[in-house]
Parts: structure tokens; C-alpha cells; sequence
């Protein structure tokens, strides 16, 4: 059990009275402490804004730049009067970017929503027009669902009873030495997709679009939030969760902050990961009691216990064994933050149940759990250094780091995958990179990296010890045909997508005759450039 994190206070004999230690017991004016000011939270409706951002849509839209027009759109669309003809506008402008990329049901849906706001007649019948374009179309292509704009990965192989979103070829397993981890089963080829999670928890960053709530980034019928100007959600179900609601009435959201000022950041998004994760698992349980339970037979249980995910429940059973009992953050360096969520969820629906002492006290330190995860996110799992992450995926949470990675993670609209990149025997961990995107750095840059954001990073891999192949293995790698055409081509990003699959179809090769040869120059410029190529291939193409 995590002793310290889960403490209980004690009766006159010195046994425990079975309630948790009041951890906020200490903060003095806990308000005047922790709370942001509101009013920047207010809905920022500038027409001028307005207007200049879906004039600058329309005139991408007329350059063919559609996917940057219907950024600006829904832009325009979060600064908007609801229900006013700028909304309406929008919508309707947005509706003919998706005409133009053949997305005619998402089109239909973004005439229904400017047609429900202010529109003014002449839009109206042009979007009539629209509508009767559209459904000929439909017919003629005979066509009930509109093209995904990715392509979404799919397992190569059959999904794991336990676990649904990792391969039947993959199981979690426990030892001392790296705890809960991702092991291969049997021999698993390079290029294969072993991992397509959604994301558990997600929180977006100051440079992502699409939607704050699952992460979704594909063209969509976004609506903005009625009451903040920097949230937008996919679909009605996104924007009926109860924790945007909590952000909204507590002022908490990011736009205005700048990447020079990630304190005030990391606060933010910390808090929104807090609220997102505990509002959806209590609205998984009937009433305070039984989510009580749950989480003390969650904290309880052994740690060696590998976790299963087969239902919403046990998946958070998984998410809290994402915490070790090394990894809990001290009270010291979060009792601000823990007292900020903390007054916000007791003011909101969730905090209703929370009404005896011990209930409020088990909700001050399931906060404190749900922090010290995310706060690990980050000290830990990172796509860049200058980066802040809080998406969270529970599998690939259970994977090793490693500076010689056999697999690689690509994020897409919502999602995350999981790609072999080096050949996996038996037995063996899957390992992700602990340095993101630097792959094909020196182990000397990499340290420069780690120093300069203050990671403290102890390894003794290959990499790190400088250890490589031997002189004869790299030069029969740098005289690969296949080798050849991957260091001619690694930098540029492929024209299209047959260029794209013949790339990794080489990089594939390649990575298969010398992918367990001892970490070189050579084999991460080849799991650099499948990196690349899986990613272009997620973002741009067809499977």
C-alpha cells in the first residue's frame, strides 16, 4: 500500500481510527491560496475577432488550404455570439470545407448548426443548395459514412482477452526489478502494430486544436463551450461532461499563457487532469460509498497484482497502479494544488456526496494520488523536451524506457500506437523511447537535454554506455541497399503516400537483418526514419 500517500490518523492507543489524515488541515486561507482569478474565464466575445479570423478562413479556403480554413473557422466560432449570424457564418463556412473534401455528412451536420443559429437568408439558401448537393451525392456514391481523415492503425494481430487494446501477442507481467511491464509473448517481427489505446485522460497543450475533452483532432462538427472561448468538443456527449463544467466555473483554462511561463501552466493542466480523471471515475459508481470502496481495495491490493482492463472499472483500477510507492509526490510540493481541485470538486455535483469528515479527507487524498500521476506523465513520458504532456494511455503507461527503444509511439486523434521498430524475441520487454523524438541524437546532446530541463536520468544501456556495434557490422550496415535508400531519404518527408510505403518498406528491411545488432548511428537513423514514416502514414494516408 502506499503508506504515506494513504495515511490514517490514530486513536489514543496509537491504532488506527480508519480515517485518512487531513492533509489540507494545515493550509492557511486555502482559498486566497489556491484559487485563480475568474475573470479571464469569462466568454470572450469580440466581433472584430470574429470576423478577422473567419475572413482569414475564407481566404484559405479559397487558396484549397481547407484543413487551415476550418481552423480559423472554429476559432472564429469560440470568440462568436452564441447563436448570432457570426456563428451562423461560420458554421456555414465550415460546411463548405467539408463539401470540398467530400465529408458530405459532416457537411449536413454544419448546415443544421447554422441553420439553428441567426442565419441570415441569403446563407440560408445557399446552404440549402448545399444540403441537396450533398445527399445527391451521397446517393450517387452510394456512401453512408464519410472517409476518416486518418488512417487508424489496426492490431496485426488478435487483441488480448484482458486488454483489448494491446495484441494477444503482448501480456503484463510483474518482477522487482521493473515492476508492472509490457513483455512479448512469442517473436514479434519489425513494423507491427502492437498497441492502439484511446486515451484514458487527456488534457491538451497550448500549440493542440480539436477536442479538449477526448483529444479527437480529424475534421469534425466542433462546437465551441458556452462559456469559455478556448474549448471546443466533437460531439454532444464530449460536451456534456461534468469536468469541463468544474474548469468553466473555476476560471481554469490556458490560452493566454505563454510556453516562457510553465509553472503557471503544468498548475493548469495538472489541475485539469485532477478533475477529468476523478470526475470519470466517480461517474462510474452509484454514490460515494461504493467509489470509496473501490479505491481503498484498489490502494490495498497487492502491488505485484497485475491489472486487467476489461471493463471501465478495472481500467481504473489500472490507472491507479500507475502510481509505485516511489513515485508519489511529497505533500509539501502540491498542498496548494491538492486544495485548489479539492474546493473545486466540493463545489461542484461530485462533491455533494462528500459529506461526513472522512469522505472529504478520502477525496483530499485520492487528489493526491491523481496528481502524483500526472505529475509523473511529465517527469517521465514527454513527446519533446519543451513540451508538457497530460495524455495519458495505461498500456504503453506499463512499458519500459529504454534509450534503445524496440518500439516507437505515434499520437493520433486520440489515440495512441504502438509500432514495432526491432525485432522482439520472446520474453522480451517492450521498451518506448525515454527521449521522445531524439532518437538519432548523441548520447552527449542527450545529456545536455536532460540538464538543461533539470531530469535527473540514470541508464546503462548500450547508448548510454557507449557501447556500439562493431566496425565490420556497421560497415556491412552502411553497404545495405536498403540502408542506402533510408540515409537518402530519412530527412525529407515522402511527396506521397506510395513514396512514404516504399521508405518503410526499406527501413522495415533493414531494421529485420540489423535491427539486434548493439545500438548504433546506423540502426537510430533507420528507427528515426520508421518513426517518420509511421507517423505520415497516421496523419496523411490510407492503410
Amino acid at each position: 500500500m502506499l503508506t504515506m500517500l494513504w495515511a490514517k490518523e490514530s486513536d489514543q492507543t496509537g491504532s488506527s481510527n480508519g480515517i485518512y489524515v487531513n492533509i489540507l488541515r494545515d493550509l492557511k486561507d486555502r482559498n486566497a491560496t489556491a484559487m485563480p482569478e475568474k475573470k479571464s474565464m469569462e466568454r470572450k466575445r469580440i466581433f472584430d475577432l470574429t470576423e478577422c479570423l473567419r475572413l482569414k478562413g475564407n481566404q484559405q479556403f479559397g487558396e484549397q488550404l481547407f484543413e487551415q480554413a476550418m481552423e480559423c473557422y472554429n476559432r472564429s466560432l469560440c470568440y462568436a455570439e452564441k447563436d448570432s449570424v457570426q456563428m451562423a457564418k461560420a458554421y456555414a463556412n465550415r460546411s463548405a470545407c467539408f463539401f470540398s473534401m467530400k465529408m458530405y455528412n459532416k457537411c449536413l451536420t454544419d448546415i443544421e448548426l447554422a441553420q439553428a443559429a441567426n442565419c441570415p437568408t441569403l446563407i440560408r439558401t445557399k446552404l440549402e443548395q448545399r444540403r441537396a448537393d450533398c445527399l445527391r451525392l451521397i446517393d450517387e456514391n452510394n456512401s453512408v459514412e464519410d472517409v476518416s481523415h486518418f488512417a487508424m492503425p489496426q492490431l496485426s494481430f488478435k487483441s488480448n482477452a484482458k486488454i483489448p487494446f494491446m495484441a494477444n501477442v503482448l501480456d503484463l507481467q510483474y518482477n522487482s526489478e521493473f515492476d508492472i511491464h509490457v513483455v512479448a509473448k512469442r517473436d514479434i517481427d519489425v513494423g507491427k502494430t502492437i498497441i492502439v489505446e484511446p486515451f484514458y485522460a487527456y488534457v491538451p497543450g497550448t500549440d493542440e486544436s480539436g477536442c479538449s475533452v477526448c483529444g479527437k483532432s480529424e475534421p469534425s462538427n466542433f462546437i465551441p463551450c458556452d462559456t469559455c472561448a478556448e474549448t471546443m468538443f466533437c460531439s454532444k456527449e464530449c460536451a456534456k461532461t461534468s469536468h469541463h463544467n468544474i474548469e468553466c466555473i473555476n476560471g481554469v483554462f490556458y490560452g493566454d499563457l505563454k510556453k516562457d511561463d510553465p509553472s503557471t501552466l503544468m498548475r493548469t493542466m495538472m489541475f485539469q487532469f485532477v478533475v477529468r480523471t476523478i470526475a470519470k471515475a466517480f461517474c462510474m459508481f452509484g454514490n460515494v460509498t461504493d467509489f470509496i470502496s473501490f479505491v481503498e481495495q484498489c490502494i490495498d491490493e497487492n502491488q505485484t497484482n497485475v491489472p486487467s482492463m476489461e471493463d471501465d472499472r478495472s481500467t481504473y483500477g489500472a490507472f491507479l497502479k500507475v502510481l509505485r510507492h516511489k513515485d508519489y509526490v511529497p505533500k509539501e510540493l502540491c498542498t496548494d494544488a491538492i486544495a485548489f481541485a479539492y474546493e473545486s470538486l466540493m463545489k461542484s455535483d461530485i462533491g455533494k456526496g462528500f459529506v461526513l469528515e472522512a469522505q472529504q479527507n478520502f477525496l483530499a487524498h485520492l487528489i493526491w494520488h491523481h496528481l502524483s500521476i500526472g505529475l509523473l506523465i511529465n517527469e517521465c513520458r514527454w513527446s519533446d523536451f519543451d513540451q508538457l504532456d497530460s495524455s495519458l494511455t495505461l498500456t504503453s503507461s506499463f512499458t519500459t524506457f529504454s534509450c534503445t527503444p524496440n518500439t516507437v509511439i505515434c499520437s493520433v486523434n486520440g489515440y495512441r500506437v504502438l509500432t514495432t521498430v526491432r525485432p522482439i524475441k520472446s520474453d522480451e520487454k517492450i521498451m518506448i523511447s525515454r527521449f521522445g523524438d531524439h532518437l538519432n541524437d548523441e548520447p552527449t546532446e542527450v545529456e545536455e537535454l536532460l540538464s538543461a530541463t533539470k531530469r535527473n536520468v540514470k541508464c546503462s544501456c548500450d547508448r548510454c554506455a557507449k557501447r556500439s556495434a562493431s566496425p565490420a557490422e556497421r560497415l556491412a550496415m552502411r553497404k545495405d541497399p536498403h540502408y542506402h535508400i533510408v540515409q537518402q531519404n530519412h530527412s525529407n518527408e515522402p511527396n506521397d503516400m506510395s513514396e512514404n510505403l516504399r521508405l518503410r518498406g526499406n527501413a522495415i528491411e533493414f531494421l529485420r537483418k540489423f535491427g539486434r545488432s548493439t545500438w548504433c548511428p546506423e540502426i537510430a537513423l533507420a528507427v528515426d526514419c520508421m518513426d517518420k514514416c509511421i507517423s505520415f502514414q497516421c496523419r496523411k494516408g490510407k492503410k
